[in-house]
């Protein structure tokens, strides 16, 4: 609806999307959950890295992948929260954006939001509060008004 204010809150595993309601009252819209990215890095992946030859000597050398599978999966889900955020954003479902993430979190999560939905942030705190009930959440924002 045009004129809401959401308060999202999220880190690599688990993303909560709340409307602000009159009487700083929060109802939970959405939530946006990524198993893999609570997995160990060694059971994200089936094999060790492969081997290549050098082409001009019979040296090998192995193939390291240029990011962790952890790190890979935080990706992922930045740009799952993302196009979540630019979808509303897009279609004029939200007007303001409070936003609270891991601070590693929160980097991905900026570099995949589009224009619109980067000027509708009103304040970015980082920290993770995904585990706080409701009422704690709101309090992190006493400045947010719908």
């Amino acid at each position: 609806m045009k004129g809401e204010a959401w308060i999202v809150v999220a880190d690599e595993a688990y993303a909560r999307i709340f409307r602000l309601e009159k009487h700083r009252q929060l109802v939970e819209l959405e939530t946006l959950i990524h198993p893999e990215s609570r997995l160990r890095g060694q059971d994200l992946v089936s094999d060790r890295p492969g081997r290549s030859f050098e082409s001009h000597t019979v040296a090998r050398r192995s193939l390291s992948q240029p990011v962790s599978p952890k790190k890979q999966e935080a990706i992922n889900f930045s740009r799952m929260v993302a196009n979540y955020l630019n979808e509303a954003a897009t279609n004029g479902k939200c007007e303001k954006i409070y936003l609270a993430a891991s601070p590693s979190f929160l980097g991905l999560l900026r570099q995949s939001l589009n224009k619109n939905a980067s000027q509708m942030i009103e304040t970015e705190i980082n920290k993770a509060i995904t585990h706080l009930d409701a009422q704690e959440i709101c309090d992190f924002f006493p400045f947010a008004h719908p």
